[in-house]
């Protein structure tokens, strides 16, 4: 087995079909697997051998994807950096993953040559640059021992490497969580769980040899699988370098993008443009969501603007990117759900014992298939705290209906306890997004000293509206039993997320009175 194939040995990945674009230029499947081949070659010509890391510290481009195969050609570790981490974060994480080689491009070089003087694994530094190899070459300081410029090194490879027959269970990519509970953790991803995740999504999907995706996550997120899942149909991935709804829309066209998916957050960027009639989205067949459910006034106008293509995706890093999926027309019938298991994943609702919780009940989801991941990297703590004879628990609240659709109730560490009664915040912000002028809502639990927590709701309004503190009252009070009744909403500009899209309820936490427009007491 060996994740590389899906290029290597794929018969819908005609030679002569684009695979890939970056605003630079494009590769053919052809193209992608002499490159690939090549750099493996070279990787194993400058001393990396199975099982090594590398790490990627680099923006959305077709690079990105020749060192993720490469890698697994060989059988390395390809280990993705969250470029928007800070320095001191990529040493901590590098000293924990131990890299042999790390590839940076000229954004991130100055970071890069900091690292290699602090990071004692790290043997070699490759600059992939947009200018010429000499400058490739000057820039990675080509005259010191180990630094190397990246066409350079493609150039004097030796004859291209064939992907190694590689045991199922062998490390594919180390990925660090994005730590929205804790610190981040290396999560392990084999062969099997990369290969597993991109069958299982297309057995439920099946995208037609040919599509367009328009990769909009950044290529060090598990939401990279969208490019893998296209190659494996043969089809084309355009990359974006940076997002914005002019950026999205310019792409759409040009290329005719069939797919595409993001977090909710960047979907209203796009619905709410003001150009956005004139705009033509009518190549679009699957608008894939993930990281939050849209519900409400939301979901009614992105159904109207879009049409049924709308699609929701759960998943974790540790499940290699899905868990489920709520299908087009289950959006009309299942709002707010994440939908049911991909083929070949289970799921479940467990109580505080690990016994199974039956329809309706609320209890935290466990999940199980090819695609979770076995342990995380040097750290059998945080393994055996959330992985049991192949179940992983997801860390979140859920409960699943008479229908086999799973709900998010919430994070288990979001759980509101207030004068010993559990608090769902999803009940509370579900209600709260039916309101016509709040565009986004968090509810979450302060400290209090009789109650032991109180419920409060962080809001942003839609552009260019207010909202009447007395409706509100009402509106709420109407629509929520006492208990569950926020004390206090409090209005923001922007609610606090990941560079991927999750909401940060642990900085909402923390901010003081100061950090809101204003506080309405309810």
């Amino acid at each position: 087995m060996n994740f590389a194939n899906i290029i290597f040995d794929n018969p819908a990945a005609s030679a002569d079909v684009t695979a890939l674009i970056d605003e630079r230029r494009s590769v053919t499947f052809g193209e992608l697997r002499d490159r690939v081949g090549r750099l493996a070659a070279a990787m194993r010509q400058h001393g990396i051998a199975q099982g090594d890391r590398i790490a990627i510290l680099l923006g959305t481009r077709i690079e990105y994807v020749e060192i993720y195969l490469a890698a697994a050609v060989m059988g390395a570790i390809a280990m993705p950096l969250n470029t928007r981490l800070a320095p001191q974060e990529h040493v901590l994480l590098m000293r924990n993953g131990e890299p042999k080689m790390l590839i940076a491009d000229a954004e991130w070089l100055p970071v890069a040559k900091q690292m290699k003087s602090e990071v004692p694994s790290l043997e070699t530094l490759v600059a992939i640059d947009q200018t010429d190899q000499a400058d490739q070459a000057d820039q990675a300081g080509h005259g010191e021992p180990g630094n190397l410029a990246y066409e350079e090194i493609l150039a004097q490879a030796p004859q291209p490497t064939q992907p190694l027959d590689l045991p199922a269970d062998e490390p594919a990519v180390l990925l660090y969580t994005s730590g929205t509970t804790s610190g981040p953790k290396g999560a392990i991803l084999s062969h099997r769980n990369l290969i597993a995740d991109i069958e299982q999504y297309q057995a439920f999907v099946q995208i037609p040899k040919g599509s367009v995706n328009l990769q909009v996550s950044p290529l060090y997120h598990a939401a990279n699988i969208f490019t893998y899942v296209h190659l494996l149909a043969g089809g084309t991935t355009v990359f974006m370098r940076k997002v914005t709804a002019d950026a999205m829309f310019n792409a759409i066209e040009k290329y005719r993008v069939n797919f595409m998916f993001t977090v909710p957050t960047v979907l209203y960027t796009l619905l709410d443009a003001p150009d956005r009639p004139q705009r033509d989205l009518s190549s679009l067949q699957t608008l894939e969501y993930g990281a939050a459910p849209i519900v409400g006034p939301r979901l009614e106008s992105a159904l109207q603007i879009l049409g049924h293509k709308l699609q929701h995706a759960f998943g974790m890093t540790e499940t290699s990117s899905h868990a489920s999926l709520l299908g087009k027309a289950d959006h009309l019938t299942h709002p707010g759900s994440i939908g049911r298991p991909l083929p070949g994943v289970q799921m479940r609702i467990v109580d505080d014992d690990g016994q199974p919780l039956g329809p309706d009940e609320i209890g935290e989801l466990e999940i199980k298939g090819d695609n979770v991941i076995k342990n995380y990297w040097r750290n059998p703590e945080a393994t055996a705290e959330v992985l049991h004879d192949g179940w992983l628990a997801s860390g979140d609240l859920a409960r699943r209906d008479a229908d086999g659709f799973y709900y998010i109730a919430g994070r288990k560490k979001d759980l509101i306890i207030s004068g010993g009664v559990n608090i769902y915040p999803s009940d509370i912000e579900n209600v709260l997004a039916d309101h016509p002028v709040i565009a986004e809502v968090a509810v979450y639990g302060l400290p209090d000293a009789h109650w032991g927590e109180y419920v409060t709701a962080a809001i942003v309004l839609r552009e260019g509206m207010t909202i009447d503190p007395d409706e509100l009252r009402v509106f709420v009070r109407q629509k929520l039993g006492g208990f569950k009744i926020p004390k206090e909403i409090r209005i923001m500009e922007t609610l606090p997320r990941t560079g991927t899209g999750k909401l940060l309820k642990r900085e909402l936490r923390i901010l003081e009175d100061g950090d809101f427009i204003e506080i309405l007491k309810i």
